[in-house]
């Protein structure tokens, strides 16, 4: 049987084990769902109320579910009673955004994602499993991720999963950013992971959202104690903050090239799937626009002093030796020579062309001739040298009455 239509609900309320929604050869390719998906099963034990967005219940199928997602409220509820003691007693509520439930299942999901929130409630002694992919059995899954809310809510065993809840097959390559809850009437019951609740199978690959709750019968996980698998085999899963899910080389072994891509807007950043994604490619012919300005300055007139005058009162005292000789002619020959020292004040005044302009006075030299008209005696012949010898022996003589006047 090959399927590969859309299919909107896929919802299976069991009575009995035996009835199932797929079984034998079954590929289930290129489908979405995104109505909310709602299963309910009461009555007697054994009952199982199964619900997923793609595929409820699927037993003893091989072929695989390919390129699908969900984007509805997927919902499973069972008040069938089950055994306390037993975990893998027959009343169930199995609740996956992709797949609900799977027995012997030798196929693989691939390339697949949920959006939508997924719950699973179980009371009377029964279990609940949830899981953003596959909620329970031997389901693979390969290169999936899930966005939704996940919570399982039982009165005996919760098994909790951001992308399965409890499981036996393989995980790789698949990432949650969903918050994870688990609710048990007994604490030690309820198993919540970012990415399994239990597995007994490897898990490559796989990532999930620190920054996202992990909550425990209304306790929420600090960073510290938040776990990628809870129970069942070593927890390898990697645990990223919101920011580093953003950021491409954080999933180390995700192909990049041919199955996922990733872009700040789509996803809200995280990876997608590139089979879900219109790849268009635009060729836009350069263009070339030439833009012409023409700007108008206002005149700026800038009035500069280019001519400075700078006056300089310098004063200069020169001291000019200035000779006078007057000759004096007279009856008696008499010749007067005067030497008289000039002293001349300049006044210099000195200007930005450098240029000295000195009015220097000067004394000048004068000949003056004066002439004496005597009358009288003629004097020409007068014996002068006798008034000179009267004169010193004048002299002579007061020397000498001094000279005995101090002797006595």
């Amino acid at each position: 049987m090959l399927l590969s239509i859309q299919m909107h609900m896929l919802a299976v309320l069991l009575a009995t084990p035996s009835f199932f929604d797929l079984y034998g050869t079954s590929t289930i390719t290129i489908c979405y769902n995104m109505g909310n998906v709602t299963a309910y099963a009461n009555g007697t034990s054994g009952r199982l109320a199964s619900a997923g967005g793609i595929v409820g219940y699927a037993m003893l199928m091989s072929g695989d579910i390919t390129s699908c997602n969900n984007m509805g409220i997927v919902t499973a509820t069972t008040d069938a009673p089950g055994n306390a003691s037993d975990a893998s007693n027959t009343s169930s509520a199995n609740t996956g955004g992709i797949v609900g439930y799977t027995v012997f299942l030798s196929g693989d999901i691939n390339k697949c994602y949920n959006t939508g929130d997924v719950t699973a409630n179980a009371t009377v002694n029964s279990n609940a499993y949830a899981g953003g992919i596959a909620s329970r059995g031997d389901i693979t899954a390969t290169n999936c991720y899930n966005t939704g809310d996940v919570a399982a809510n039982a009165d005996a065993y919760a098994y909790v999963g951001g992308i399965a809840g409890n499981v036996t097959s393989t995980i790789t390559n698949c990432y949650n950013t969903g918050d994870a809850t688990a609710n048990a009437t007994v604490i030690s019951n309820a198993y919540v992971g970012g990415v399994a609740g239990y597995t007994s199978s490897s898990i490559t690959n796989c990532y999930y959202n620190i920054d996202s709750a992990q909550i425990v019968n209304g306790a929420p996980r600090d960073e510290l104690t938040q776990k990628g698998v809870d129970s069942g085999i070593v927890d390898t899963t990697t645990p990223l903050s919101d920011s580093e899910m953003k950021v491409l080389s954080s999933f180390v072994g995700f192909d990049f090239i041919s199955v996922w891509g990733i872009s700040p807007s789509l996803n809200n950043g995280y990876p997608v799937l590139k089979c879900f994604v219109m790849i268009v490619t635009v060729t836009v012919p350069p263009i070339t626009t030439t833009v012409t300005t023409t700007a108008t300055f206002p005149a700026v007139t800038n009035t500069v002093p280019t001519t400075v005058t700078r006056t300089n009162t310098t004063v200069v005292t020169n001291t000019v030796p200035t000779t006078v000789t007057s000759a004096v002619t007279s009856a008696i020959p008499t010749t007067i020579i005067s030497t008289t020292a000039v002293t001349n004040t300049a006044t210099t005044t000195v200007t930005s062309s450098s240029t000295v302009t000195t009015t220097v006075s000067t004394g000048v030299q004068r000949m003056v001739t004066v002439t004496d008209t005597v009358t009288g005696q003629d004097t020409s012949d007068f014996p002068w040298w006798l008034v000179i010898l009267a004169a010193i022996l004048g002299i002579a003589l007061v020397v000498m009455i001094v000279m005995r006047a101090r002797e006595s």
